[in-house]
């Protein structure tokens, strides 16, 4: 994927290689909105696991943590906590 997208850039560019000097990451939306996409993410994410969650809910569980939503959310719809998704 990150290979596509290079050589996308390059030929986009004309240029020859990439010579990158840095890497900036923006993990809290500063630079870059992306909460939008982080919502549609979780929709979509709990939908695969039959649990309707809009992206409404997604804002309001903006700050917790990712085990905190999906153990809330395994809590009210199968009756136990998610946490055995994540591996430890």
């Amino acid at each position: 994927m990150i290979q596509t997208a290079i050589k996308k850039y390059l030929a986009t560019t004309n240029c020859n290689q990439l010579n990158i000097k840095g890497v900036m990451f923006d993990m809290d939306g500063v630079i870059f909105n992306s909460m939008p996409l982080h919502a549609k993410s979780w929709v979509k994410a709990f939908a695969d696991c039959g649990i309707k969650f809009t992206e409404y809910q997604v804002y309001l569980n903006e700050g917790r943590t990712g085990a905190a939503t999906v153990d809330e959310q395994f809590l009210k719809y199968f009756g136990k906590e998610g946490n055995f998704l994540f591996i430890k």
